[in-house]
């Protein structure tokens, strides 16, 4: 069986948040064993956000949580990062609110965390997982349907279907299916840059979003062609399937279990942690 882990030492990251425009600092420190992942706020040091007890808010283009003086918007990259690279427990200050965005993607969470180390806590690992099949549906073909593992699969497994679609001649529907580790994770889905379409971004503008979107940290579409390059195979969905495991990673303990989904995004996602909120008797803690 697997150990909890945290950080061998802190580690830092500063950037621009892609909403706000404004340049944000965060540091993630080692934290105890069983403590999970806590949001600190240097304004605010009493309000924790702690993950697993808070539903993200209705917001349509990032992941946002609140306190009661704060909100941190943008959570989605690094928590994938930290799910994904099996870091249990951590203290994570901010000083803004919002977390930086850098290439638009996890990677650089996901490399930095793995590069600073992880140390074994001396307790078992835990995991969350659905106790009986769960199925969240909304219109235009949002569903996430979650199952728990065969008796054939190891604890920790987490096979997931995605299918995306958009009404683009480069993004028509498209699924993919596979076994996500550590490995598929860093190779496929952590370099995943967010993407957008180049027609909206003066009504997002308008609404203080997307201030510090550029070609830089998103993969840009307009009406008919795609504006920069490809990172990887099919970056759009992968980064689907990177916010996707962001915010599946808000539930108190790292996922196992099976997972389809489609048409999928950060409004929806949230109805998974609303749920485990109002239903725990639904899920099981499987070390």
């Amino acid at each position: 069986m697997k150990l909890q882990q945290t950080l061998r030492k802190e580690l830092s990251f500063a950037g621009l948040g892609v909403h706000s425009g404004v340049f944000v600092k965060i540091v993630l420190k080692p934290a105890l064993v069983d403590s999970g992942i806590i949001f600190v706020h240097d304004q605010f040091p009493d309000e924790w956000l702690v993950v697993g007890a808070t539903v993200p808010l209705q917001a349509m283009h990032a992941t946002v949580l609140r306190q009661k003086s704060w909100a941190l918007s943008t959570v989605e990259h690094l928590i994938a990062a930290i799910r994904m690279a099996g870091l249990d427990n951590v203290m994570i200050e901010v000083s803004g609110e919002e977390i930086p965005i850098f290439d638009g993607s996890a990677a650089p969470f996901f490399h930095e965390i793995l590069r600073a180390g992880l140390v074994e806590q001396g307790l078992v690992k835990k995991y969350l997982m659905p106790r009986k099949l769960l199925n969240f549906e909304a219109g235009e073909g949002k569903k996430i349907i979650l199952k728990p593992l065969l008796p054939e699969q190891s604890i920790g497994t987490f096979d997931c279907t995605y299918e995306g679609a958009f009404n683009h001649c480069f993004l028509s529907a498209k699924k993919i299916s596979r076994y996500i580790d550590q490995v598929v994770f860093k190779e496929n889905i952590a370099p995943a840059r967010t993407f957008g379409f180049l027609e909206q971004l003066p009504y997002l503008r308008s609404h203080k979003l997307a201030m510090a979107s550029s070609l830089g940290n998103t993969l840009v579409f307009n009406a008919d062609e795609m504006v920069n390059d490809n990172r990887i195979d099919d970056e759009w969905l992968n980064h689907k399937i990177l916010d996707f495991i962001g915010d599946l990673g808000l539930l108190p303990y790292t996922f196992t279990g099976q997972v389809e989904a489609s048409q999928t995004g950060h409004a929806f996602n949230r109805r998974v942690i609303e749920h485990y909120l109002t239903h725990q008797d639904d899920w099981v803690i499987v070390s």
